[in-house]
């Protein structure tokens, strides 16, 4: 990737690509050889390859399904092991990687199955039902001998079907043959120097409708592997949680902290953005490639993954934008780098960016590009586009709130009849969150107006500023109907 050979006349296909780079949320979808060529392995993810990380925590759309699928292919775990040297590779040679819990098949209840059950039991009756999805899991997967469990037990986990009910009432009836059976699985895997990891993802949709029952579930899963993770060394959990879930409803109590320290958060910095973005891209059309040119950030070819960025500064990745956006966000440095520009404004109030905001920033603005041109050769996506891009990929970003929080809605229309101006007075904003939820199915976590703005602070929507006035990042601003006070007219 030396001279750049393209030429204008492929811009058609160079803003194809960019417009097909896979935003939204396709870690599900992906065919494997096309998935692991858009997945980024990262350090963090790395250390969720370790025995003693037990929590995987980020914000939707951080990666979580994607490092979540990643682990269950022994060529996606082998990738991941290579980006860090604190991986043990005979421990990954020896590693087996099952799925304790999704909402995808039916190998576990219904969410309206699994929030009924939930409602009439105690904390230790959902630890138990974990325990019974636990030995299934694993019992389908040839991994426990159920030699020396009663026959009717080891019906009902052997059945492809079988009612929540009566697999609890099995569970609870056996409950010392059930976890002796587990303590001989775990015995035999340390003998034979092995490890079985037992993977959950998609948590919240073990009750999505309903955040009492679903803390509760949540917390029953937490509280059961808190309680056993000293006793069973190489049979282990991987819990991934979305943030708000974790902070709500997963740090509760002794037990529960202990496996709260051994955590991995997923953060994105600049460069594993910007190297996210390349990935994407270089792996996208040869177009990329010869486009690029010398711009292009140093890459190798690593197999299933592809191309893959070795550009370990944030500089590295500069040039890359500068070829595509131009060096500024108008015609001089006055109005700001563009490579600055981009993650600052897709940022929350608590500093972080998801990747598939900026991905999805890249593929909005091509395709306001492929529909009315305005950069000039070399260039391909103008400054204008990237700041149309950024109100529709608020919009998103709000409507992708909406599926985890369907309340949100009510918030978001109380806003905008409001009409209110950012940064604004908390007073002003408690106001305008004065919204009656009595008789509503979908409620927030908390219903008063103070409460309802901490959680959104929670959530990294809204923000205290120095002076005490509340303000919200551009990412969520055009999504909420907001305006800043003294914005200027937008460029389109």
């Amino acid at each position: 990737m030396n001279k750049s050979t393209a030429t204008k006349a492929d811009i058609p296909g160079l803003l194809d690509a960019f417009v097909n780079m896979s935003s939204a949320g396709a870690a599900e979808s992906d065919p494997d050889n096309l998935f692991l060529k858009r997945f980024l392995p990262l350090p963090e993810h790395a250390r969720a390859l370790e025995p003693d990380t037990l929590l995987i925590v980020g914000n939707r759309g951080a990666g979580k399904t994607a490092l979540f699928r990643a682990i269950q292919t022994p060529t996606g775990v082998q990738s991941i092991a290579k980006v860090s040297p604190r991986v043990d590779p005979q421990q990954i040679e020896n590693s087996r990687w099952l799925v304790g819990y999704s909402s995808a098949g039916t190998d576990y209840p219904a969410e309206i199955v699994f929030r009924k059950f939930a409602q009439n039991q105690d904390p230790i009756g959902l630890q138990v039902i974990w325990l019974g999805y636990l030995l299934r899991c694993l019992q389908k997967a040839g991994v426990l001998a159920t030699v020396g469990l009663p026959s009717g037990l080891q019906a009902l986990l052997s059945n492809p079907v079988v009612p929540i009910e009566e697999l609890f009432a099995g569970v609870q009836e056996h409950l010392e043959s059930c976890i002796a059976a587990l303590d001989r699985l775990d015995g035999e895997l340390s003998s034979s120097s092995r490890w079985v990891f037992i993977t959950y993802d998609e948590l919240d949709r073990v009750s999505s409708s309903d955040w009492i029952q679903l803390t509760k579930i949540v917390r029953g899963l937490i509280q059961f592997w808190s309680s056993n993770t000293r006793r069973w060394r190489r049979l282990r959990p991987k819990i991934f949680l979305r943030r708000d879930l974790y902070e709500r409803s997963a740090i509760v109590g002794p037990d529960v902290s202990k496996i709260a320290a051994q955590r991995v958060e997923l953060n994105w910095s600049v460069r594993n953005l910007y190297a996210l973005l390349a990935k994407r891209l270089v792996n996208q059309d040869f177009v990329i490639s010869r486009y690029l040119g010398p711009d292009s950030p140093p890459v190798e070819n690593r197999d299933e993954l592809g191309w893959f960025p070795l550009g370990t500064k944030d500089q590295d990745y500069a040039p890359m934008v500068a070829k595509i956006c131009g060096e500024f966000m108008g015609a001089n440095a006055r109005k700001g780098s563009t490579f600055s520009w981009i993650p600052t404004h897709l940022q929350d109030s608590h500093g972080q960016v998801l990747p598939r905001s900026i991905i999805r920033l890249f593929e909005k603005a091509a395709d306001m590009e492929r529909r009315s041109r305005r950069a000039e050769w070399p260039q391909i996506i103008h400054h204008t586009a990237l700041r149309g891009s950024l109100d529709l990929v608020s919009v998103d970003r709000v409507a992708e709130i909406k599926e985890t929080f369907p309340w949100i809605e009510r918030v978001q229309a109380a806003l905008r009849k409001a009409s209110i101006k950012v940064p604004a007075e908390r007073m002003e904003l408690q106001r305008a969150l004065q919204i009656d939820w009595a008789g509503e199915n979908e409620q927030p976590p908390e219903t008063s107006p103070y409460g309802l703005l901490q959680f959104m602070g929670e959530l990294g929507i809204f923000y205290h500023r120095p002076d005490e006035r509340v303000d919200v990042r551009d990412i969520y601003l055009d999504g909420f109907g907001l305006k800043r006070k003294g914005g200027v007219k937008k460029p389109f």
